[in-house]
């Protein structure tokens, strides 16, 4: 959506407003959505029971289609963002998704307090979809203070069997994973992922293969190998 549309109706709405009315629209056209074929691929490959874990839930748009495939298992939905919090509870309780746990957490390699970020394009346009663990340098953007904690000490997975985990933390990637090593060890969930072509990326590659999980990216039909000098990919199976 353009910037100008995006401000106009974040404005006339209200941000809370948008954010929901924006989530369910997304909802209801994602998989006419080609750009989301991986994701729906990860879908498949899910069984209907265990726990699967989604980390980074934004405003509910993947929570809802995770929660409906674990027919018979639950979904554990990370976000930290008060706003987008907000609104994953809203679609929580306007589409009855029962089988869904809410955490008002970050993610990471350690247990505390962190700040994020909540960015502003031309410094009006809130961007709930790119916020972030805030970096040392300045950005635009509104700053919140949030619970910080490792996917391994959460008390909701310490009797599930995760199934599979689904990230989209902004470049944290790698933090996040490190954090949840042992229940990686023990359940070895399929871990479906986006990665920028940068540090992040190539630590969660090290990370993985360490503990015994192939690198694989869809080719429309299926997984294949990673090949880095064939594939542009951002998005990674892990399996």
């Amino acid at each position: 959506m353009k910037n100008s549309i995006k401000y106009i109706l974040q404005k006339i709405l209200g941000f809370q407003n948008y954010l929901k009315v924006f989530s369910v629209f997304k909802i209801m056209t994602i998989k006419g959505d080609h750009k989301e074929n991986d994701f729906f691929h990860f879908l498949s490959l899910l069984p209907d029971d265990g726990l699967v874990i989604d980390a980074g839930a934004n405003i509910g748009i993947m929570t809802y289609h995770l929660s409906k495939k674990m027919k018979s298992g639950q979904v554990l939905s990370i976000e930290p963002m008060p706003d987008n919090l907000k609104t994953l509870r809203s679609i929580k309780k306007w589409f009855s998704l029962d089988n869904v746990t809410i955490a008002p957490i970050a993610i990471g390699s350690e247990t505390g307090e962190v700040e994020m970020l909540l960015p502003l394009t031309n410094g009006k346009v809130k961007e709930q979809g790119l916020s972030h663990i805030a970096s040392i340098k300045e950005e635009p953007g509104i700053k919140f203070k949030v619970p910080l904690k490792k996917m391994d000490n959460l008390p909701q997975l310490k009797s599930a069997k995760v199934v599979g985990i689904k990230i989209d933390v902004e470049n944290y990637e790698y933090n996040a994973l490190l954090g949840a090593k042992t229940l990686l060890q023990k359940d070895k969930p399929i871990i479906y992922c986006e990665l920028w072509e940068n540090e992040n990326r190539y630590n969660c590659f090290e990370l993985v293969k360490s503990l015994g999980y192939a690198i694989k990216v869809f080719d429309g039909e299926k997984l294949i190998p990673f090949e880095a000098k064939l594939h542009k990919q951002q998005n990674f199976f892990f399996v």
